[in-house]
């Protein structure tokens, strides 16, 4: 119950920030519902898949489970250095700082990679 109202205020929130940014690109009405549509499409399609993928096992499943992983992971790499670090290096105020907590965020996430529990 934890899990489906964190990720219900998280859809929340992305579908509040799709729609005013798609409003205010000035696109036309269609367009914005059909995106809203697809958008609330997109997570119980991805619960099917993983309930789908959980009932078979091998081979097949690896496969699936690793290339979801990895787009799941080259998403938050390409928000990363193609949308968030772009608008927050250019300018001089407290780069250096900047580039210190960015390295130490993903020298954190690798160490927790590490941990066995």
């Amino acid at each position: 119950m934890e899990l489906c109202i964190a990720l219900l205020l998280h859809k929340e929130i992305l579908a509040v920030s799709l729609s005013l940014r798609q409003l205010q690109s000035h696109l036309r009405g269609q367009v914005v519902a059909g995106c809203g549509i697809l958008f609330s499409c997109m997570t119980p399609l991805g619960i099917g898949l993983e309930a789908a993928l959980s009932e078979s096992a091998g081979q097949l499943h690896q496969l699936a489970q690793s290339v979801l992983e990895v787009m799941a992971a080259g998403t938050f790499l390409y928000i990363t250095f193609l949308k968030i670090l772009p608008q927050e290096l250019p300018t001089s105020e407290k780069r250096i700082l900047k580039v210190i907590l960015l390295l130490a965020g993903f020298a954190l996430l690798t160490g927790l990679l590490f941990i066995q529990i």
